[in-house]
């Protein structure tokens, strides 16, 4: 019998460490992770890698993560989509929702909160 499929998870934040964190605790889980600085790479390893599930920092540097949301779903990608973000309030999730997110979560996030959508994911991928 074949082993089970990782969940990919695909995570965009300009920060190295927040990158670094995440890397390590969705790999914990067991997940395959990719990681992204920027817009530019982040739409590139999503249209090649096709994650479940990405976690994008909408206070990217240049291109926000507003536009990698509007850009993955123009592209017809079926992944999950989490504003990851530091910014909160009822405007931001609107804005979130209307660029094509699924989530919207506040950092520092708790890895419970993470694990949950995780867990959603990979309940999805089974259907």
């Amino acid at each position: 019998m074949p082993p089970e499929p990782r969940t990919r998870v695909l995570i965009v934040d300009h920060e190295p460490d927040i990158l670094e964190a995440l890397r390590l605790l969705f790999e914990g889980w067991g997940c395959e992770v990719d990681v992204a600085e920027d817009a530019a790479h982040a739409l590139k390893l999503a249209l090649e890698r096709h994650p479940a599930v990405a976690f994008v920092d909408i206070g990217l540097p240049g291109v926000d993560g507003y536009e990698v949301a509007r850009g993955i779903r123009a592209a017809g990608e079926h992944v999950y989509l989490v504003a990851f973000t530091g910014w909160d309030g009822d405007d931001e999730k609107e804005r979130a929702s209307a660029a094509g997110f699924n989530s919207y979560l506040v950092k520092p996030a708790d890895p419970e909160k993470l694990h949950e959508v995780l867990a959603r994911v990979r309940g999805n991928e089974s259907e």
